[in-house]
């Protein structure tokens, strides 16, 4: 992009039940909206081609896995790369995997909305000490079935085998 185009973002919030999705787009222009609204429709139009609707079942989570991180902790970025795996994982279960970031004053001010949207008030300590962790908690009753502050992948899949197995009992 060169210097003499001006850069237009747009945010528009799409409320999802007790959830808000912030959605940016951004347009490059010269004199108007501009290319970026052509490379959107082309991306538009791709989809149009494909299926319409989307395939996932709208539904409330049997765990929610909280996992809390920070810019600075080394623990955090060993566990960034491990966690997307962990989501694929667990596809056939019904866990919303949540990242509550506490890197800066912005985030944690998400982080405490997400945890207000989803009534995790009474798990919510904002205890820095926390950072590194992920808390699998029963979807409905926020009771948390299980906890690890750890990397090694294996001791996260079987925190997460813990509290699907606790949630079939």
């Amino acid at each position: 992009m060169t210097a003499s185009k001006n850069v237009r973002t747009l945010f528009v919030s799409v409320g999802l039940g007790s959830l808000a999705l912030l959605v940016v787009v951004t347009a490059a222009a010269a004199g108007g909206v501009g290319e970026g609204t052509a490379k959107t429709e082309q991306h538009a139009g791709a989809a149009r081609g494909a299926d319409r609707k989307v395939r996932a079942k709208v539904t409330s989570p049997e765990i929610i896995a909280v996992r809390v991180r920070h810019d600075l902790c080394p623990l955090c970025k060993e566990l960034d790369p491990k966690f997307p795996e962990l989501v694929r994982q667990a596809n056939n279960e019904s866990v919303l995997f949540v990242t509550l970031d506490l890197s800066s004053e912005t985030t944690q001010k998400q982080a405490a909305l997400l945890v207000g949207a989803l009534g995790l008030q009474r798990v919510w300590t904002g205890d820095l000490s926390k950072i590194g962790s992920v808390t699998f908690l029963d979807g409905k009753s926020k009771r948390i079935l299980s906890f690890v502050q750890t990397v090694d992948r294996k001791e996260i899949e079987a925190a997460l085998q813990k509290a699907v197995d606790s949630r079939r009992r």
